[in-house]
């Protein structure tokens, strides 16, 4: 039941942040500039080759009910690792806060350190929940969507509220 909730609430969050890339492909290529990829990597092909992976990703976290969710788990473990890592190189050259290309709104910057820790705890989300996996599925894959998409919904909406909370208190938001 946890690895269906979890591969759902990735889905969701793959899809999100696809849709997002693809509205605003040029802010996402000059975002992908700032990360100083290797010169063999173009900033505008990968610019336009990571929203469809993210789209791919995210339909085949969300076939579980089908297939099973652990190869499209795993590959979600690898790209949130080595997504950490960029941000890790980003913030060991000085970086502190910086718009990372991921979430529904491009433009907003996140401290380094948020993009670091929140992917390492996704990753090791995404283990946890492979290892707890239960052969048996209890429930109908609605439910299992619903509450994917509850958890995202959720954390935005406390992302929101924070934010509110420090434009309340005369501390600026960034982005």
């Amino acid at each position: 039941m946890l690895i269906g909730i979890y591969a759902s609430a990735l889905g969701a969050l793959f899809l999100d942040s696809a849709w997002a890339k693809l509205r605003n492909p040029r802010l996402f290529t000059d975002i992908l500039q700032e990360y100083r990829l290797p010169a063999r990597i173009p900033a505008g092909w990968l610019a336009r080759a990571l929203p469809v992976f993210d789209v791919a990703l995210g339909a085949l976290l969300w076939s579980w009910p089908w297939l099973s969710p652990a190869p499209g788990l795993g590959i979600a473990t690898a790209f949130l690792s080595v997504t950490a890592a960029l941000a890790g190189s980003r913030w060991i050259r000085g970086e502190r806060e910086f718009a990372c290309g991921c979430g529904s709104n491009l433009s907003d910057k996140s401290p380094a350190w948020w993009v670091i820790v929140r992917n390492l705890v996704l990753s090791g989300g995404i283990l946890m929940a492979l290892r707890a996996d239960h052969p048996a599925w209890l429930s109908p894959a609605w439910a299992f969507y619903l509450c994917g998409v509850g958890l995202v919904t959720s954390g935005k909406l406390f992302h929101a509220t924070i934010r509110a909370w420090r434009r309340g208190r005369g501390w600026p938001v960034p982005g």
